[in-house]
Formats: structure tokens, sequence, C-alpha cells
């Protein structure tokens, strides 16, 4: 692996955190951020599967998907070590305005950030697997900055679910890209079994992709004639229980009231629709849709449809297999009648998009073996595609033009949405592309201004500097480490090599 080649891409990620951190003073948004970090917390403070002393949304429990608290309970742990430290009120319980600014929250954000870049990672490593290093790192690239939004539930709305979901598939696509290539870890099963877990904890709506992925995995011990006896069991164990834990106890611990019922029990909002023009419209608004349409804020995700009809037949049917539970979520966004009260199609394309990379890497990969002009070509055209989402990302929630409001859309649903998002940007563009500049440029300097900070700047450097900077020490040791070992096998097939001789 050229390890330099991710190296730039953390650079890049760590630039786009500059642009994007805005400065709030509260670090955290009311709503499903309360319930991610209130699982969060309740471990780190000793209370799970207990909620008792934790600020949530729900009525007796927290009703958004447990994963993400689980995932991020280290972090949130190691910092919170400063709040006990200066007997801060969040180390005794979790109201509404204690956990402002506190560093128990500050640990989420790290996570996110630090989860983003591991996510980056293993799906680079998957797509090695599949092409070429440099058609790899292109279509990491352009992923996390044309895929829908990633570096915002990085940067501006870092206590949620999508930076975990899309780490874990990805991890599933690594996993099950080592499976077809007979290229089996030492703890597969277990692995496969923890990692479809957490597709499912990280967001419900994804159980049926994390049973596939199990599905997917035994089908390929089959089919090289490994027994499925061992696997299946150690791969179950590692998929139920952190099920059990993290979800089923706590519903037998703290209740289940008929309010989170309710807003689980969104199966009536997904019901099929009797009137064809419904879906036609709606699959309109999703792609086109001057708010937050995929061809704006996900163009990427269109190519790699794109990608998989001309090279689905090119790769292994599981991918492929994998790959069509894309339509699940789909199905969801076009019945949910919204694009989900934040940035882009979120319910779409987290998941979607590591689903989606290996065909359109392969397509890359395709046009770089043309030669110069169409290896020309295709920069050009990765640029021109980026500039959008990219432009789209920073101004998002810069100034009321581009922030979102309640409203009842066409479909009568309430949500929050801005109908002239894009085609207010789009002007812009034409017509003042040096105010968005400036304001984006604006921003970025804010975040590193005294006069700005609302917390002492210790905390907003570490946001910025540490988690690109554990990465780039990970990946410098790891080419040392790889520089050796080729070394030493150099040195052991001199060494066999001169015996050899001395033999003769």
């Amino acid at each position: 692996m050229k390890v330099h080649l991710f190296k730039v891409i953390v650079l890049i990620v760590a630039v786009c955190g500059f642009l994007m951190l805005k400065p709030n003073d509260r670090m955290l948004y009311t709503g499903d951020d309360d319930d991610y970090f209130a699982v969060a917390s309740s471990i780190v403070y000793g209370g799970f599967p207990s909620f008792s002393n934790e600020y949530h949304h729900g009525r007796k429990m927290p009703f958004a998907s447990a994963g993400p608290g689980v995932l991020a309970s280290p972090f949130v742990f190691a910092f919170s070590l400063i709040d006990r430290f200066q007997d801060a009120p969040i180390a005794e319980s979790r109201e509404v305005d204690n956990r402002y600014w506190s560093w128990s929250v500050f640990g989420f954000h790290f996570a996110s950030y630090f989860y983003c870049l591991l996510a980056l990672l293993l799906l680079y490593e998957a797509l090695r697997l599949w092409g070429s290093e440099v058609a790899s790192f292109l279509t990491v690239l352009v992923i996390a900055l044309g895929g829908g939004g990633l570096m915002v539930y990085v940067f501006k709305r870092p206590v949620m679910s999508h930076v975990y979901e899309f780490m874990m598939v990805s991890a599933a696509i690594l996993l099950v890209s080592l499976a077809l290539k007979d290229r089996f870890l030492k703890f597969h099963a277990e692995l496969m079994g923890l990692c479809a877990a957490f597709i499912f904890l990280t967001r419900y709506n994804n159980g049926p992709l994390a049973l596939g992925v199990m599905l997917v995995f035994l089908h390929l011990l089959r089919k090289k004639k490994i027994a499925l006896a061992g696997p299946f069991a150690k791969m179950s164990a590692c998929f139920l229980a952190p099920i059990l834990l993290f979800r089923v106890l706590p519903v037998f611990t703290n209740g289940y009231s008929a309010y989170d019922q309710k807003y689980a029990g969104g199966v009536e909002r997904v019901m099929p629709e009797m009137d064809p023009l419904f879906y036609w419209q709606r699959l309109q608004d999703i792609v086109f849709g001057a708010d937050m349409g995929l061809i704006y804020t996900a163009p990427v995700l269109l190519l790699g449809i794109l990608a998989v009809c001309l090279y689905g037949r090119r790769l292994p049917r599981e991918l492929l297999f994998l790959s069509a539970f894309t339509l699940v979520n789909f199905y969801a966004a076009v019945m949910w009648r919204s694009f989900g009260s934040y940035y882009g199609y979120r319910y779409i394309v987290f998941t979607a998009m590591p689903l989606l990379a290996v065909y359109l890497m392969f397509g890359m990969d395709r046009l770089l073996s043309l030669g110069r002009g169409a290896r020309l070509l295709l920069v050009v055209s990765i640029v021109a595609v980026l500039v959008l989402p990219l432009v789209s990302m920073f101004v998002f929630a810069a100034n009321s033009k581009y922030g979102l409001y309640r409203m009842i859309n066409e479909y009568g649903v309430a949500t929050y949405s801005q109908p002239g998002y894009h085609a207010n940007l789009l002007t812009d563009l034409r017509e003042n592309a040096e105010w968005l500049l400036t304001t984006s440029l604006n921003s970025g300097w804010e975040q590193v201004s005294l006069n700005n900070l609302h917390e002492p700047l210790v905390q907003r450097l570490l946001l910025y500097v540490a988690p690109p900077a554990l990465f780039l020490l990970f990946m410098s040791i790891r080419l040392r480490e790889k520089k050796m070992a080729k070394g030493s096998s150099q040195a052991e097939l001199h060494e066999f090599n001169a015996h050899v001789a001395r033999a003769d």
C-alpha cells in the first residue's frame, strides 16, 4: 500500500475540518444527539443499563440507535476523566445544560472524527483488494468529499449515527472482500458477527443488511468447502451478544413507553402507496430536488449506480447481492417523504456509498488504464463533480439562506427543510462566488480566533490536530514495520541462497 496516498486523504479531511467546524456554544444539538450521548454517558459514568441519571429524548430510555454511543464511549470515557478531575456537574448527572462544552461531549466529537478516518482507511484497504492504488485513493477521496455530506456529520453534527454507520458498512466490505480473496483472518467469523451486530445497532433500518452480510459469509464458507458449524456458532454469538446487551437489556431494565413505541413504530410510514405517480414524483425529488437532491449533495452516488450497471457482471455476485440492500433504504426514503431534516439524504448515502465503492473504483481503474488522456479527463471530471457538493457542505448552516426551518412539506410531512437550498447556491455560485469563498474562509478563521472561542483554545486545537495527527503517526509506524519486515524477508532469502550455494 502506498501509505502516502492515504496521508493525503487525512490532510484533506483536516482542511475540511478547519473550514467546517463552526462556533457552537453548546457542542450538542437537542433531539437525536441527546439519545446518542445518553448511551455513551450511561456507560462511561457507570449507570448503564439504567438511564435515570441521563438526559435523553425518550420517555423511559433513549429511542435512537444505541451503537454510536457504545462505539464512542471509550473516547467519551478518556475525556470524561478531565470532567471528573474538575468536579464538573456532569460527573454526577447529565442535565440539559451541564453537558454543553463539557469534556465528555468533546470526547464524542473526537470519536466521530477518529472513526471517520478509520472508516476511510478500511474502505481504502478493501478497494486495494480489487484495483490499483491510485484508483482506490481517488474513489475514497470522492466518497469523502462528494458522497452525501460525510464531513457535515464529522464536523457540524458529530453526535449522530452516520459516521458510525459508514464505518461499520466499510468494515463489512473489507471483511467480505478478504473472504472472497481467500485471505481469511484468524477471528474472521467473530469479526463478521460483531460487524453485523453494529451495522444493526448504529442504524436499526440496516437490520436486513446485517443479516445479508452474515449470509454472504456463510455462503463463501460453503463455497470453499469449509465446515459451517463452528464459524456459524462463533459469528452468531458475536452478533447476538451486543444486541442483547446494548438493546434488549435496556428495554427490560427501563421499560418502553407508548411514546417511544410510537417513534420506533414508523412501519406505517413505509406502507406502499397505491398511486404510481407518487413514486415517480418522489424519484424526481430524491435525484433532482432543489432542497437536497442527490445530484447536488451526492453526485458520486449516482456515478456509483452507473458503475454497477456497467461492471456489475465483472465482479463477484456476492458484492452485487450486498449492493442490492441499498434499495431497502432508498425505499424508506421514498416513503418517508423527506430527506431527513438535516443535510442530504442521510437515510441512503452512508450505507450506499461503501456498498457501491468497489464498482466506482473498478470504473476509475478502467479509465486510468486507457492512457494519459483518459487520466487527465478523469481528474478534470472529479474536480467538476466535487465543486458543488463541497461548497454546499461548507456553507450549510452558515446563514438563514443555507439553514433549515420547520415546515410542512408538499407531502404534508412536518420536517426541517429549505426548499430552495441548492437553487440559492447555484445562483450565488454564478453571481457571487467570491462571497461564498469568503464565507468559508472566514468561518475557518473564526475557529482559531481567540476572540470567538467559547472555551479554552486547547479543546479546539485538540479537535483540529489530534485525530489526524494520531492517524498520520499510525501510518508512519505501519510503513516502518512494513519496511523492516521486507528487509528481514530479503535478508532471510539472501541467507538461504548463500546456504544453497555453499551446499553446491
